[in-house]
């Protein structure tokens, strides 16, 4: 296998991760969005506790895929970082403003005038974020035949985003995550023995997973209609993981009726991942289509080969931390 092969895997490795564990902490965001108001406290400590051990680390993979593509690939990170400049920034600030408002609220001020102000904020931020990011992947989808090697032509126009399907793919986007959030705190309430909670969770875990895979079947027509290309990628070379990714997602609310949470968050997962990859094997061999492809990107071998070295050496510290953290806190408790 090529370096360059071997590092678009570890690129798309890290977006997964971040899609699914990032996912699900904006999800919690999400969810606070609509109940705000109106949570109990028990309810509303028991989000906040949820995302209390592991909303920092989740941020790490996104910073992993951004320095992946500045050094791995960078003419492709210029293009693409000037075409989707609008919803990136938005994004990123959703991010840092979620953030303070996360730290700035918890439990202790249940009621108070400020920790209200503060869960608006953050709900608005955790809304978007993943709205932004959605509908940048749907930037990334289209056809772009204006884009060349010549920056002058580099566009970030708010007309690229703000449309019909890419507001479409960022509400996908944004219900995804609800549903990712929803599958996990259904788990822990039930490893914390919070029956009450549990139910809730599990109620809201199947209702807006059903409507997210009604969304989905809805986003290939829409693939049919505004990406031609992608559609033709999908249909040509990803659909295995099109049907794997249906299969998932119906495993995952099957699983979920059934109360076999931890089966059904990796059903969860495994759906999100083969979206994702469906998505990248659908766009191969370019980062836009139709004239930028991956081969033309590519930072020297010798650069591409010492970042595969560095990523598998930082691996054996990184992986074994986060197992740790995420079996500390997320496992059965006694």
């Amino acid at each position: 296998m090529q370096p360059e092969s071997i590092l678009l895997l570890e690129l798309m490795l890290g977006l997964v991760l971040y899609a699914v564990l990032g996912g699900a902490d904006f999800g919690v965001g999400v969810w606070d969005f609509n109940h705000a108001f109106r949570a109990s406290p028990e309810e509303y400590k028991f989000r906040h506790d949820a995302m209390g051990p592991v909303w920092e680390a989740n941020h790490v993979w996104l910073i992993f895929v951004l320095m992946l593509m500045w050094n791995g690939f960078p003419l492709a990170f210029a293009a693409i970082t000037q075409l989707i400049m609008g919803p990136l920034w938005l994004g990123l600030m959703g991010i840092v403003f979620r953030g303070a408002a996360y730290a700035l609220s918890g439990p202790q001020a249940m009621g108070s005038l400020s920790r209200r102000l503060w869960d608006v904020v953050f709900g608005l931020s955790s809304v978007l974020a993943p709205f932004c990011f959605g509908a940048a992947f749907g930037v990334l989808s289209k056809e772009h035949p204006t884009i060349t090697f010549d920056r002058s032509t580099w566009s970030a126009d708010i007309g690229v985003w703000l449309n019909l399907p890419c507001c479409f793919l960022g509400m996908f986007a944004v219900g995804i995550c609800a549903y990712i959030s929803a599958a996990f705190l259904t788990r822990d309430a039930s490893l914390q023995r919070l029956a009450n909670l549990e139910l809730l969770w599990r109620r809201r875990a199947l209702w807006v997973g059903s409507l997210c895979g009604v969304m989905a079947m809805a986003g290939i027509a829409i693939a049919w209609r505004e990406f031609p290309s992608l559609f033709d990628g999908l249909r040509v070379r990803a659909w295995p993981l099109v049907l794997a990714s249906v299969a998932s997602g119906a495993g995952g609310l099957i699983l979920l009726a059934l109360k076999h949470y931890s089966a059904a968050c990796v059903c969860v997962g495994l759906a999100i991942a083969t979206v994702l990859c469906g998505w990248a094997v659908a766009m191969y061999p370019y980062f836009l289509m139709p004239h930028l492809t991956i081969a033309q990107c590519s930072s020297p071998k010798s650069v591409i080969v010492a970042m595969n070295i560095s990523i598998a050496i930082g691996c054996l510290v990184l992986a074994p931390s986060l197992g740790w953290l995420l079996w500390l806190f997320k496992n059965e408790r006694p």
